[in-house]
């Protein structure tokens, strides 16, 4: 006689595992969005750094900075004065790779609430380290922005989470 043996086999046990690994894999499916969210705050960081950084470029150098918005990007420029015909013009930033055109990630969007302007750039970075005042919110396209960035007249960046603002 032999005893009788208690307990699952391996088999049924793995067979259980697949199981709920399939059952975990449909539900992420349905609800993750595959980190876009992530995407989308890393690039309005470094939106927020990069404003902060052409702050302090034209501070150093001492120049005239700007930056023009789009729906999916922006470009930094520098002004140019041309003295002799008492006039300048904007010219975009080449030589410095850190301060080149950048593309929000694919499926997100740059709002600009904050100066409503058509003119680019669109927000100026004087020498002395003003900006123009700006509120821009990045989110996936067509859909309620995540993250909001501000910036100060006295050149203060802030980034935020529009989750948290419309809760308090």
């Amino acid at each position: 006689m032999s005893p009788k043996q208690v307990g699952f086999t391996l088999i049924e046990i793995l067979v259980v595992l697949v199981i709920i690994g399939i059952i975990s894999t449909f539900a992420v499916l349905a609800t993750g969005d595959f980190g876009a969210s992530k995407r989308i705050e890393v690039a309005a960081d470094t939106f927020a750094n990069l404003v902060r950084l052409a702050e302090e470029e034209a501070i150093l150098e001492p120049a005239v900075l700007g930056i023009g918005l789009t729906a999916n990007g922006y470009q930094f420029y520098r002004y140019q004065l041309q003295v002799q015909m008492h006039k300048g013009q904007w010219e975009a930033i080449t030589q410095l790779r850190i301060l080149r055109a950048r593309q929000l990630p694919s499926g997100s969007q740059l709002i600009v609430i904050q100066p409503k302007t058509v003119n680019q750039p669109t927000l100026v970075i004087n020498s002395n380290g003003e900006i123009t005042p700006f509120r821009v919110q990045f989110g996936k396209t067509q859909q309620t922005p995540l993250i909001q960035v501000e910036g100060a007249h006295n050149g203060v960046v802030k980034v935020s989470e529009l989750a948290t603002l419309y809760s308090k």
